[in-house]
């Protein structure tokens, strides 16, 4: 079985290479990229049972959805969100 440190470290790898795609606005390359560090971080999140890490795994996860979802909406794969629309004041 890997250890954590080497999943963590096989993580940031996938991660890297996912912001160098996108900083190339190379979305179609930084999606499989995004998606291999999501499946890692999700190992690893399962393995570590160290609760303040835990927390840090899911804002990490979060931001990498985030720009997932970004990348699909970039290629025309995803509607882009709805604004909320102003209410008017009474």
């Amino acid at each position: 079985m890997e250890s954590i440190n080497s999943l963590k470290n096989r993580f940031v790898e996938a991660k890297n290479m996912a912001e160098v795609e996108l900083g190339q606005q190379n979305y179609e390359a930084a999606m499989p990229h995004l998606q291999k560090a999501s499946e890692i971080l999700g190992e690893i999140y399962r393995r570590d049972t160290n609760l303040k890490n835990r927390e840090q795994y899911v804002s990490i996860r979060d931001a990498l959805t985030r720009k997932y979802n970004e990348c699909k909406q970039a290629l025309g794969l995803a509607p882009a969100p709805k604004k909320p629309t102003p209410r008017p004041v009474q």
